[in-house]
């Protein structure tokens, strides 16, 4: 009668097994928060690109009248519908490309100390000189026809913003092919 007694868990042996089974699934739930923490803040990036994205194709179709003016212009606004909390700036922005004179300073600065003879200088001047003219045409041009819209998206709550641009081209520019 006694063996029948003594069959079984002790007390200690029940007790060390339930702490081991909660540690695991401690451990197992501590995971999934994380894993539910990283699909939040997942669909939260998914959101706000998805809104951007269609902010900027917005910009590109109705593109305005590009001028001096409106590179200052910040076009504001908020979303309408399931989207309330979300806001959006739209920013222009001229391209613009260096001075030949200053890329030529800074190519000169790194030739210093290379010895070259009268000819070759003479030459590179010249070269130089042609190449200045070809380069202020096409500097003159890209900065006439080209402009970056960067479309920035927050949602007003999380304060999470979302930053995208393109470049785009100004329609009514003109190529100017003359060189004087």
């Amino acid at each position: 009668m006694d063996k029948k007694l003594n069959s079984g868990f002790t007390l200690v042996e029940v007790t060390i097994a339930l702490v081991l089974l909660s540690i695991f699934a401690i451990a197992f739930l501590y995971g999934q928060s994380g894993n539910y923490n990283d699909s939040i803040r997942m669909r939260e990036l998914l959101t706000l690109h998805r809104l951007t994205d269609s902010k900027i194709q917005e910009a590109i179709i109705n593109l305005p009248q590009f001028s001096g003016a409106t590179e200052t212009d910040i076009k504001e606004g908020k979303f309408d519908g399931d989207y309330e909390d979300y806001s959006f700036q739209i920013h222009y922005q001229k391209f613009t490309i260096p001075n030949f004179e200053q890329i030529m300073k800074a190519q000169t600065e790194n030739k210093e100390g290379e010895e070259e003879n009268q000819s070759q200088e003479e030459t590179a001047t010249a070269n130089n000189s042609y190449i200045s003219v070809i380069y202020k045409k096409l500097q003159e041009n890209l900065e006439k026809m080209i402009w970056q819209v960067e479309v920035i998206v927050t949602n007003n709550l999380t304060k999470e913003t979302y930053r995208l641009s393109r470049w785009v081209r100004d329609p009514k520019a003109k190529i100017d092919a003359k060189f004087q």
